[in-house]
């Protein structure tokens, strides 16, 4: 039925949290392997606050489709873009010459690419669960951070 409600045992209408959403893309996502790599990319797609006050600095949550940082540096000059990458390296714990950030250098969205062995990733793993691996470090990390 188009435009019906759904109710609990009361008849009360229930809406569905907002949390239920689709998403169109998802937060973390693998490339194929090639031979150059033969684990593929890590894809881990970025919403950035720039410019917030330098306590705030940090990931501050991880949603379906995307980790929220937030950088206290301004969005000028690349200065937003070397901040992410540093916030990035700190939260999974590698270092910030393995991050590149592949698309959105003059956006808030960006997508930064990183190899899966350097985060201890490897073949006897299940690629499947790798996005699973890395978001478990992440909110690890945002649990620190608070």
């Amino acid at each position: 039925m188009v435009g019906s409600v759904a109710t609990d045992f009361t008849g009360q209408s229930i809406r569905p949290p907002a949390i239920l959403k689709m998403s169109t893309r998802m937060a973390i996502t693998i490339s194929k392997a090639s031979k150059a790599r033969p684990l593929g990319l890590m894809h881990i797609q970025c919403r950035v606050k720039p410019g917030v006050n330098k306590n705030r600095e940090g990931v501050s949550s991880l949603t379906a489709d995307a980790v929220e940082l937030n950088v206290a540096a301004p969005p000028r000059e690349g200065e937003a873009n070397k901040a992410v990458i540093r916030v990035m390296s700190e939260a999974l714990n590698i270092p910030k010459s393995e991050i590149v950030i592949s698309s959105g250098l003059k956006s808030r969205d960006k997508t930064i690419e990183i190899s899966p062995s350097t985060l201890g990733l490897s073949e006897a793993q299940n690629k499947d669960q790798w996005p699973a691996l890395v978001k478990d470090i992440l909110i690890k990390h945002i649990a620190q951070s608070t």
